[in-house]
Formats: C-alpha cells, structure tokens, sequence
C-alpha cells in the first residue's frame, strides 16, 4: 500500500452540517452577430490606451451567440477580423486587441486562422499575453501536432516564458497528451515555485497515460512540497485510485476529504462514489451516497453505474427509479446504463418502462440512448422494435449501425445484417473494426464466402485489417466456409494472438476433423502463455468425437477440470455423452449423464439418442426420447429420431405413430436444406424438391450421373429411407437428397476444376457420404459438404473424415 501522506483510520463518514457554498455574481455583456457594427462603431469611439475597452465587445463577440451558425461564422471572421482594415487603427503599441482575435478563432476552431494572426501578431513585434499564449499551445494539442508544439516551446525559452507558471503548465499538459512523460516530467521540475494547476497538469497527464502509481506519488511530493491540493487533485487522485482499485489509497485520500472540509464540494463526493464503486466496495458508497447532502445527476449515475458495474443489475435499476422519482432527472449515461441493467437481465419488461421515460424526457431519439435501446431490444430478442428503434435516431453513428447489425446476428437474422450493412455503405457511413467484425461473423454463419471475401478485401483497404479482432472474424470465416487453407494463412499473419484467435484456428481444425492438428495449435497456445477457455476445450472435445479418439477426449475433459479449473457447461458434457455413445458405450453415456451435478438438459441428451439409432438400441432410444420431452415438449428431434430407430427395425406401425403424436402436439421439424454459393448468388434444395424448368436440367444430369456411378460400382444403400415403401421408390427417396442436387447444381453451374462446396443444416447420411466420394472420383472434382457436425473433404474417392462421423 502506498502511504499517500494523509492520516489514515478515519472516521469513515462523520456526521457534519451541511457546508454553505456563496457564489459570487457579475454582468455578462450579450451582443449577437447582428450586432458586431455597433461593436466597431464603439471600438472607433475608444481611445487606443483604453485596451480594457474595447477587449470587452469584442470577447462578447466570440461567444456562442455570435457563432450559432456557420454563417454567422464567415459574417464574423470577413468583416471582424479584416486585418486589411487595422492599419488605420493605433492598435500597434498593445497586444489586446490582436489577443481577442486570437482567441475567438481558437474558441470557433478556426486554427488556420488563428496561427495566422498569431504569426502576424509576432511579426509586428507586439507580445501576446499569457492567456494567448496557453489558448495557442491547446489549438497545437488539439491540431494533434506535436512538432508544432516543441516550436512553440522553442519560441518561450527564447522569450523567458519556458519556466513560467502559467505557460508551462500548458505545455507540461501538451507534453502528456502526446505520452512524451520524460519531457513533460523535465518541464514541470525546471518551473520555478510551481503552483497547484501545474502539479495538476502533471498529475492529469499521468492519469491520462495509464501512470496511475506515479500520480498518486506526484501527490505525495506535491504535499511535502508545501502545496495543498485543490478539489481537482483529489478528484484527480481518487480517479487514479479507481483505476488501480487502490482502496487504501482511496481511503487515505478520504481522509484528507473530511479534514480540509471538501466531503460537501459535490464534485469531490462524485469521485469519491465512483472509486468506492470501481474498487468494489458498494457499502461504502451506498453510505456516502446516503449522506450527501447535494445530489446532482452525477452522482446518481456513479451509484447506478456502480451496482451495474458490480452486476447487482436488479439494485441498479431500483437506485434508477429512485433517481426518476427524485428532483434530478437522468442524463443521457444514467438512461444508457439502466438499458444495460435490463439487457443483462434479459428483461424486455423494464427496457419497455425505461423506453417509455427516455421518451418523456425528449433523450429517446438522441443518438447515445436511442442506441442503446436498440442495443437492449437486440439483446432480449425483440428485434422488430430494435429496428424501429434504429429508425427513430435523429443521428446515426457507426454504434447505431453495429448495434442493430450485431442484434440481427445474435438473433440469427444474418441476411438482415448483410442487408444493413449494404444499406451502410450506400449511406457512406464510417464502418470501424466492430462493424467489420459482425459483417465477417454473419458471413461466415451464412457461410457466403464471396461476400466474406468481398468484406475482407474492404477490412484491407479501409486500414481495419490489422484489428485482432477483424482478423479473428476473418478465421472464423473462412474456416465456416470450408477453406481451411485460407484460414490458416489470415492466422499465421497474426502477430499477437489472444484465447479468441487461437481458439478460432483449433475450431477452424476441429471442423475439418484434423484433430492431432488441433492439439498440436493448442500446445503452441499454452507454450506461448495463452490460457486456453471453455470454448477451447470445447473444441478440441469436438475434434476427438468427430475423429471417435475415445481416451483422449475424456483426458481432454479431466485436464480441462483439474488443471485449469474451468467448470464444464452443458455443451462440454453434451461432447462427452456424443464420445461415449458413439463408441459403443451407451450405458456409460447414460450413466454420465445421471451423475451430472446440474439438471440434464435436452441438448445432453440428444447425442445419447443419435447415438442409439446408429447402434439399434430402441429400448434406450425409447427412454431418452422420453427425458428430452420432459424438458422439452416442443423437441421435434426427438420425435423423429425415435421414430426413426423404429423404422429401421421394421416396427412402421410405431414410427407412423410418433410422427401422427408430433402433428396432433404441432411439433414442427426443420426441413432437410442444402445450399451452394455460385457467382455470389445463393441456391437452396430440399429433398424431392418439385420439378421447374430449372430443376429439370438438374435432374436429368443427376440421372446420368447415377447411371454413370452405377457402371462402377455404386450401390444406392436403400436401408436408409425410412418408410414403409417398396425398394424401388425408396431408391427414388434417397437419390432426391436435398445435397445431391445442389452438387449437381454446383457441376452444371460451376465448370472448370475448383472445388464445389455445399453446406447442410442435417448430418449427412450414409447414402449421400458414398454419394460424394464417386462424384469426386468421376469428376476429378473436389467436393467439400459442411453439415451442422463437421466438414466433409471429398478427394479421389476419399473423405478426410475417414468414414467416421
């Protein structure tokens, strides 16, 4: 703990009367723009000595009332500063004049025009006053010109003005917005009897740097100098102590608060909440929140951002009812962050009544709010008030965009953020590395690998590419679209990986069924200090049930409790049932799921029941059937699957009979689709799919195709087709797979030698596997189907999952 100088052990929050604060009052001269030839009319009349006279009309006109519009801009820099008109004026032997032209430029952004002045100023001889001089060194902070801002520096040494208070506390604040500390730090103790705003600039620039100790030392120093600090500093050392969730510190600092009578300055109080709340210490804060006497919006958003912080999102919310039934009304944050509270909540229900307040206050339309509900609706699945809500911002930003685009991509509406997201660019919007980022996400969920390709060649021209973030969505793209390859290389140009990028390429492997590949990235994950997560084991899980590696996915899982310590989900244990069931052992699957310490859920079950159809164990089909209906009603997996283990034993009578239940319960299941990407356009099919004049090409190719495979061995496995029919027609069945047409498609619409790459929301079946592998002998064409499982990579007759999946 480092011992800041105060006293520590107070009395926490000692009871105190209430401090009056007096505020002293003073005229404020107003002259709007339509004003300014009465302002020349007067300086005309002021002798030239008088500088306190006509520098007054004029500052008046640098106010926001003489620059409400760009137009009352030009009015203002044409004919007030017409320097062309100053030679006529004995304006020469003082610098007021030049000073208050100077800094109206400076107040109105006009850089340009205000070094000009400044340069002209010099050249005449006449010395700007301090204040000038501060306002110049700021227009260089803001210009973002450090080079600028070393010249000026060169310029007050010349002049003596380096070592002055004053001045060199403003550059002292040039120094740090620029990180250049050391020169910042040889500035500030070359100053002589530096005051409190100097120590000040330091301090701030060192908190704005990310030095939070050296701050809070500066302090320390500051105080044996002889310095008192002022409200800034101790706001400012609370804010260090914050960010370093220093409570000790923060204490001391307290401390300090109470002594020098500044625990009733609100400001003071504000910071002092808002570091009991970063450090985690909301008791604390609710009690010195409890006793302060004047509450503004500030301090009411620190106690609701706080709880929110701490994820007490319910207390938040009740703090934000008490804010709204109080005198202080909420600010575009406290609405900001009590969105948050309900997202996080999942509750659609308080979003509604925030929504409804946000609109009273007139903040609804604003563009931080009207953000973020469009962020809380996404985020509770109402998706059709989010985009009504998006419509309704009177200023979309970027946010705004990727807010509804992550919200359609989160609730599965992919083609909707495409479709946004070109609404974007025709709209010349600015897309960042977050927009890129959810554009590349839903992509690859679609698995549109030429729209993928499209926004990647975009990420590289607009600068984004080298986001880690982008490039991470970029792996994931590419991997779900079936190009490993392409994968592989975005990942090895990365030059800092972190869990989600190593993650991403031991997925992009997983999928692909190149398990000892997979491992092997994930020892190179953990050599290089990366720690793995869930998501990592999950995957590497993955990869040993698609390769059925039996001892070392159950290794996988141990070493991922015990070494690591992360608490399996419910789709670890889901990958362990799938690595137990399909090897064989169901009652070992059966059993692990009965000794699971969290309820089984459907999704744990469900690998147990495919697992039972490719072994023939109705009886065990029959009883998990039965759990997942407890905890789902509406599974129609399991109704067809059961259905489906009856029918290959013959029993049709009891097959009919679950699918006639799954009708009467309206049950619906998900139609078998496959979809394949040609010239940018995507194509869907569905088994038996009816006959058009598109489809009739395809038909008949598909006819030849199998009449060609039946020459050389193919044997279409009529088994598979589940209904009570004769051979013939179930031969008919099983050649209309959804995945055999869209490869037909793919070689009538795709000629030449690439890859044709189809994807399916089902596991491929026996038929269709077999399918593949003689197209792909045949044709001398590579075949890639991705199914809701796996990759599938037809070569030569071959397939890299080794026929087991």
């Amino acid at each position: 703990m480092l011992s800041i100088g105060f006293c520590t052990q107070p009395s926490l929050f000692p009871h105190q009367s209430p401090l009056h604060v007096h505020r002293s009052t003073g005229k404020l001269s107003y002259l709007s723009a339509k004003h300014h030839g009465d302002v020349h009319k007067l300086f005309d009349e002021t002798p030239a000595q008088d500088v306190g006279a006509y520098g007054s009309p004029i500052q008046s006109m640098q106010g926001s009332h003489v620059c409400e519009t760009d137009e009352d801009r030009r009015v203002v820099l044409a004919e007030e500063w017409d320097f062309g008109n100053l030679s006529g004026r004995n304006i020469h032997g003082n610098s007021a004049y030049w000073d208050n032209i100077i800094a109206g430029y400076v107040k109105n952004s006009e850089f340009q025009e205000a070094i000009s002045v400044f340069l002209s100023m010099l050249s005449t001889g006449i010395m700007p006053n301090r204040l000038t001089l501060c306002s110049i060194i700021g227009m260089y902070t803001q210009l973002g010109s450090l080079n600028l801002g070393r010249q000026l520096h060169g310029f007050f040494v010349k002049i003596d003005l380096d070592d002055d208070n004053f001045v060199g506390g403003s550059l002292v604040g040039l120094y740090t917005k620029f990180r250049e500390i050391n020169d910042a730090e040889r500035l500030f103790y070359a100053l002589i009897d530096a005051d409190v705003v100097a120590w000040n600039c330091l301090i701030s620039g060192y908190i704005t740097n990310g030095c939070f100790s050296e701050a809070l030392k500066l302090l320390i120093q500051m105080q044996e100098g002889g310095i008192s600090p002022n409200h800034f500093t101790l706001s400012m050392a609370l804010s260090a102590c914050a960010s370093m969730a220093a409570i000790e510190e923060g204490k001391q600092v307290h401390t300090h608060v109470i002594k020098t009578k500044r625990l009733y300055q609100t400001a003071v109080a504000n910071s002092l909440l808002t570091m009991y709340c970063k450090c985690g210490k909301l008791k604390y804060a609710e009690v010195l929140f409890g006793e302060m006497p004047n509450k503004n919006v500030v301090s009411w958003t620190a106690i609701v951002s706080g709880h929110y912080q701490n994820g007490f999102f319910k207390e938040a919310l009740r703090q934000f009812d008490l804010m709204c039934q109080s005198s202080v009304k909420p600010n575009e944050f406290t609405f900001a962050i009590a969105l948050s509270c309900s997202s996080n909540l999942n509750s659609a229900n308080d979003g509604r009544k925030i929504h409804s307040q946000a609109v009273k206050s007139g903040l609804a339309s604003s563009v931080y709010v009207g953000t973020a509900l469009v962020d809380m609706y996404s985020k509770t699945g109402e998706m059709r008030d989010a985009e009504k809500q998006f419509e309704e911002i009177s200023f979309k930003t970027d946010a705004s965009w990727n807010s509804l685009m992550s919200g359609f991509v989160h609730n599965g509406q992919h083609e909707k953020a495409m479709e946004f997201f070109n609404i974007m660019l025709k709209e010349c919007m600015t897309c960042d590395e977050f927009t890129y980022s959810i554009v590349l996400e839903a992509c690859s969920c679609l698995s549109w690998l030429r729209s993928g390709k499209q926004v990647h060649s975009l990420t590289i021209k607009t600068g984004h590419f080298g986001d880690l973030r982008v490039r991470t969505a970029a792996v994931e793209m590419y991997g779900n679209c079936g190009c490993l390859m392409d994968a592989k290389v975005v990942f090895d140009t990365l030059r800092e990986r972190d869990t989600m990028s190593w993650n991403a390429i031991i997925k992009c492997y997983s999928q692909h069924g190149l398990t000892s590949t997979a491992f092997s990235l994930f020892s190179k994950m953990v050599r290089e200090d990366v720690r793995p997560n869930g998501c990592t084991f999950l995957a590497l899980l993955s990869a040993c049930s698609h390769s059925g590696l039996l001892e070392q996915g159950l290794n996988c899982f141990t070493f991922m409790v015990e070494n690591y310590g992360i608490r399996p989900e419910a789709t670890h244990y889901s990958c362990v049932v799938d690595l137990l069931a399909r090897a064989g052992h169901l009652q070992e699957a059966k059993k692990f799921i009965e000794d699971l310490p969290m309820k089984s859920s459907a999704c744990v079950w469900r690998p147990l029941l495919a697992a039972c159809r490719c072994h023939g164990d109705v009886e065990m089909a029959e009883f998990v059937a039965a759990r997942i209906l407890e905890t789902d009603a509406g599974d129609a997996t399991a109704y067809v699957t059961l259905s489906n283990v009856y029918a290959a034993v013959g029993r049709w009578e009891e097959a009919e009979t679950k699918r006639q239940l799954m009708k009467h319960q309206k049950v619906r299941k998900e139609p078998g689709c496959s979809w394949i990407e040609v010239n940018g356009k995507m194509y869907r099919f569905f088994a038996r799919q009816k006959m058009n004049l598109e489809m009739e090409s395809v038909y008949r190719k598909l006819n030849e195709l199998v009449n060609q495979m039946k020459e050389i061995g193919y044997i279409p496995d009529t088994n598979i087709a589940l209904h009570d029919v004769e051979n013939e027609r179930k031969e008919e069945y099983i050649l209309q797979h959804s995945e055999k047409l869209a490869v037909v498609f793919g070689l009538i619409s795709l000629p030449g030698a690439g890859p044709i790459r189809i994807f399916k929301n089902l596991t491929i079946c026996r038929d269709c596997h077999n399918f593949m592998k003689f197209i792909s002998t045949m044709t001398r064409r590579d075949v890639i189907v991705g199914d809701n499982y796996r990759f599938h990579y037809f070569k030569h007759g071959l397939c890299s999952c080794g026929d087991y999946w």
